[in-house]
């Protein structure tokens, strides 16, 4: 073939394979938009629906109307007849029998039957129970000082000053042991009482008023027999407490926590205490009577106090006078 035609042949092909390649590819579009539109989705889109709401209308009541119907529907409480025994019981009561007469005569009680009955009484503690009922308001006596109150509350000043006064006013503190067992062992069951002695520091017999059983009254009696300190040495005070202010203001302050209504106190009047620095220093009687009226209107109940001293001068027996005298007290002087 001419090489024209060839050259021509070979341009014609590559515009028809061009032009095959552009009508294969939009066919190839064209079949794929159809598969896209007409084939369906197993997919199911979301459907937003809301149910219609149903409201009643309020049913409107009339009160005379539902007072009326609830007065239908409550029924009446059932009646009960009142039971009666008359049913069970004879018509006619029957007569007693007839029974023997006989005198009687009041028993007589001999004087051996009444001797067994008090015995019995007395093993059972009933007899003593009485006693102590018949004995209620019992008198305490200390050096002549008497008191019928139930709280009791003694306080001994045992420094050596005191020690060496009642000696030579010829009452050694062996007696005023004595005398206070004494006041102990008199006491009924009824008293509550405690014992205090001091020198700056202080002992207490207890930490609170005990009553007057026979266990503690003996309990007491062997602890001033044993522990009642007669040398003026505040080292034989064992068991010592000591509080600031020392002395007979702490004394006071433990007397009246007690509660107590009657204190008695042994001493000579002349009280000092142990300052902070050291030393010696004089507790005068302004700062006692201060102290005791403070005292007393914080007690439940008024307190009498009763000062039995030794040797005391006459200054100072009249201010104790005083600050006694005010609560219905007393100061005696005690020995020659």
């Amino acid at each position: 073939m001419p090489a024209d035609i060839i050259q021509k042949s070979r341009q014609w092909w590559k515009g028809g394979s061009f032009l095959m390649a552009v009508i294969v590819q939009a066919g190839i579009v064209l079949i794929a938009s159809l598969v896209i539109v007409l084939v369906p989705s197993d997919r199911t889109e979301p459907e937003f629906v809301s149910q219609k709401t149903v409201y009643l209308p309020q049913r409107q009541l009339d009160h005379t109307a539902a007072v009326s119907e609830f007065q239908q529907q409550a029924s009446r409480p059932a009646m009960m007849e009142r039971l009666t025994t008359s049913a069970l019981v004879p018509d006619g009561v029957p007569e007693l029998p007839t029974l023997p007469t006989s005198q009687m005569t009041s028993m007589e009680v001999s004087d051996f039957m009444a001797s067994d009955a008090e015995a019995l009484l007395a093993e059972s503690g009933i007899m003593g129970a009485l006693g102590g009922l018949e004995g209620a308001e019992q008198v305490a006596s200390f050096f002549g000082v008497e008191t019928t109150r139930q709280r009791i509350v003694i306080c001994f000043d045992v420094s050596l000053s005191v020690v060496n006064r009642a000696e030579r006013v010829g009452i050694p503190f062996s007696t005023i042991r004595e005398e206070a067992i004494e006041l102990i062992q008199g006491f009924g069951n009824n008293t509550l009482f405690n014992m205090i002695q001091f020198v700056r520091n202080y002992e207490v017999f207890q930490e609170t008023l005990i009553p007057g059983a026979p266990e503690n009254r003996e309990i007491a009696a062997n602890w001033m027999r044993n522990r009642f300190v007669t040398s003026g040495s505040s080292r034989d005070l064992r068991n010592a407490v000591r509080k600031d202010p020392n002395g007979i203001e702490s004394v006071l302050r433990a007397a009246f926590a007690m509660e107590p209504e009657v204190i008695f106190i042994i001493s000579d009047g002349n009280f000092f205490r142990t300052p902070p620095g050291g030393g010696n220093e004089r507790v005068t009687y302004e700062e006692i009577g201060a102290l005791i009226d403070d005292l007393q209107t914080g007690a439940p109940r008024e307190v009498t106090l009763y000062f039995l001293g030794f040797e005391m001068s006459p200054e100072n027996r009249r201010a104790m006078e005083r600050i006694v005298g005010s609560y219905g007290g007393e100061v005696r002087q005690m020995g020659r």
